[in-house]
């Protein structure tokens, strides 16, 4: 069995190849940065990604403080084995769990196995009870638990994606978005969304634009099969004139230009709010460096320490620095020291480096 992972920010972009899974159902578990945990399923059929937040809040630094109390660790260990137990007994599936030994992965693995044994012994349980509803299926999901360690630096770089973006920058938090001036959901309902929320920014832009000519190119033909007004003047269903046929035509077609219209309004103010923070913290020029050292195990020094020295949140350059780290085994002392001295003319706490 194969998978291709592609860092996305905040979270991982999990897609699986053709030939892999076997009709089988694989679930991810991973640490993100903030400390919570991320848990993806993929389904065979179509490849969607679905994602989970177990809220476990400062999770990563409570399992990786050397300081921690083990009683600490494993009530942690336990809430997370908790909240994957009762995820796979909604769907009425005993995982086959996977993961490498030792870490937290390894742990959670077992307070998970543990959990399952114990209920799986009384009779009848959740999963007697959910395959009594279904089809009985002799396929068992995969779970799959890595440790963030596994790939630390998804959860530091900044991304160029449209879903990462909007997380990282403008805060989403269960699907929920607030801009200054408006609220707006950001779900499965959004086709849109679905669509492009794992494109880069500059294609959503183009997919802004394309989507809004094409509104307008089929409210110029309504309005010209109805009467309704000179090309270009937007359609707002008051002025219907024309033959029975055509006037039928254009109120049916009234709540699907309208739900276009305001789906099109929506992503643009979105992307417009980003526009301004990329421009605003030189975003661009973080996700290009990070991206190039990363990828191509290559960093352009003076890219770097204008960065550090530029545009961009303590945080952003931070994050810069560490990325930086990561990307190299031994970076040379000299550029180390230069990375080091840019962080503290820009007033950069230093403790994290």
């Amino acid at each position: 069995m194969q998978s291709c992972i592609k860092p996305s920010g905040a979270y991982l972009d999990l897609r699986t190849s053709d030939a892999c899974l076997s009709q089988q159902t694989v679930f991810l578990l991973c640490f993100r940065s903030d400390g919570r945990f991320l848990l993806a399923a993929i389904r065979y059929s179509d490849s969607v990604c679905d994602l989970f937040s177990l809220a476990q809040p400062r999770a990563y630094v409570a399992l990786n403080d050397p300081a921690a109390a083990d009683a600490d660790i494993t009530a942690l260990v336990d809430a997370v084995a908790l909240g994957l137990f009762c995820i796979v007994a909604t769907l009425g599936v005993v995982p086959v769990i996977s993961c490498a030994r030792g870490g937290p992965a390894e742990m959670v693995a077992g307070a998970l196995d543990a959990r399952l044994r114990d209920h799986l012994l009384a009779k009848p349980n959740l999963f007697t009870e959910a395959a009594s509803a279904a089809v009985t299926s002799f396929q068992r999901p995969v779970l799959c638990l890595f440790d963030r360690n596994f790939e630390l630096s998804v959860g530091v770089q900044h991304d160029w994606s449209y879903r990462p973006l909007v997380h990282d920058v403008l805060g989403l938090k269960k699907n929920k978005l607030k801009l200054p001036a408006e609220k707006y959901e950001l779900d499965d309902s959004d086709k849109f969304w679905v669509a492009n929320n794992w494109s880069s920014f500059p294609k959503v832009a183009e997919e802004i634009e394309a989507q809004l000519a094409k509104y307008k190119q089929d409210v110029d033909e309504v309005n010209q099969h109805t009467g309704g007004g000179k090309v270009g003047v937007e359609f707002d269903g008051t002025d219907l004139l024309g033959n029975t046929k055509h006037l039928m035509n254009a109120v049916n077609s009234l709540p699907e230009l309208t739900e276009r219209k305001n789906m099109i309004d929506k992503h643009t103010n979105i992307a417009t709010s980003l526009l301004g923070h990329i421009k605003e913290r030189s975003l661009d020029g973080y996700c290009s460096c990070e991206n190039d050292m990363l990828v191509s195990g290559t960093v352009d020094r003076n890219t770097l320490l204008s960065l550090i020295r530029g545009k961009g949140t303590k945080e952003d350059k931070l994050r810069l620095a560490v990325t930086y780290l990561l990307s190299f085994a031994t970076p040379p002392s000299s550029e180390l020291e230069q990375v080091e001295a840019a962080l503290r003319e820009s007033e950069v706490d230093m403790s994290a480096f």
